[in-house]
């Protein structure tokens, strides 16, 4: 299994993508071990579908998403019997979620909490910022890198991108130390312990807050896509669901 996930890393997986392919695949083991399976590669279709059918949705369509890319591998190297069951699988559908995004008023509160941080030199200012402002998922707070009126952050699949950023917080990032000790380029788990003690939690939730605003905002689906570093607009599209048409209320109070 080691040979699998050196073919992940060298194809340019995100170590926590290669961290959640670990744990999706421990779960195979595991349920392998307990029904007396010789191994994870003998799985057979029937096996599958007793193992998912009363995980949560979500979790169900992450575990075979794991196994499906393990069985490339297998079929790679000439065995194709995983692959082959895999593909009489029928997936289940996932569960469609409106993103969880603040308030107009709420993203206001939070971009003036981000500014006075840094104007009184508070790297979880920058933190906040980059992620209500610009979108940034935690994890590519510690690639951020200043340019004139922009950040330049690498994101999942180790791809590169540029997007937009105020004055304000290019300032705060170009005055603050990025690497070292008191740099504002940490790691999630520094980032989510020190933003908690300010009462922030759901640091996702100032990302869809980013995106939400925009959209509202007049932008276009497929502009946001690139803002937020979506390889596919199918996953931009959720935030559609947050954009509710304009007049129907109106409509059904008319009598005419």
């Amino acid at each position: 299994m080691s040979e699998f996930f050196l073919t992940l890393r060298s194809a340019g997986r995100s170590k926590r993508t290669i961290e959640g392919y670990k744990s999706d695949i421990r779960s195979w083991e595991r349920y392998v071990m307990g029904n007396k399976i010789s191994s994870v590669y003998n799985l057979k279709v029937k096996d599958i579908e007793a193992a998912i059918a009363y995980k949560d949705i979500n979790t169900a369509r992450r575990h075979i998403a794991a196994l499906k890319t393990l069985a490339k591998w297998h079929l790679r190297n000439g065995h194709p019997a995983l692959h082959i069951e895999l593909e009489k699988l029928m997936l289940p559908k996932g569960k469609s979620r409106i993103p969880k995004a603040k308030e107009a008023k709420e993203f206001i509160e939070i971009r003036e909490q981000a500014k006075e941080l840094t104007r009184q030199g508070n790297r979880r200012g920058i933190w906040l910022g980059l992620m209500l402002n610009c979108g940034l998922r935690i994890s590519e707070i510690q690639t951020a890198v200043p340019g004139a009126d922009w950040v330049q952050v690498r994101g999942k699949g180790d791809k590169e991108r540029r997007i937009p950023c105020p004055p304000w917080l290019v300032k705060a990032m170009i005055d603050s130390p990025g690497s070292g000790r008191k740099g504002y380029m940490k790691k999630r788990q520094i980032i989510d312990r020190e933003l908690r003690t300010l009462g922030h939690t759901h640091f996702h939730s100032l990302r869809h807050t980013y995106a939400t605003i925009l959209l509202h905002r007049g932008m276009l689906l497929d502009e946001i896509q690139k803002l937020l570093g979506h390889s596919s607009i199918s996953t931009t599209q959720i935030y559609a669901q947050t954009k509710l048409p304009e007049g129907v209320n109106e409509l059904l109070e008319n009598d005419d």
